[in-house]
């Protein structure tokens, strides 16, 4: 679960990036934007597929770069 959203975020970075021109909100560095900071889907039945939409953009005027591991952190509610 954790590696897909990973490469969910990764390809919206990308595909943000390369369909879609973002508005520069900060300047001199990068700032990285995410649509949601989380997801509650209520109860969901064991086994039911979920495909979040993860939208990632940078808005600073500079390279946003990942550097250390986990890029993005998972976390699993109860």
């Amino acid at each position: 679960m954790s590696v897909g959203l990973i490469g969910l975020a990764v390809w919206g970075v990308a595909a943000k990036s390369s369909s879609q021109k973002v508005q520069i909100q900060v300047v001199g560095s990068p700032k990285i934007w995410v649509d949601q900071e989380s997801f509650d889907y209520g109860n969901v039945r064991l086994g039911t597929p979920i495909f979040p939409v993860i939208r990632v953009a940078n808005i600073g005027d500079q390279p946003l770069i990942f550097i250390e591991a986990p890029y993005i952190e998972v976390l699993a509610g109860c």
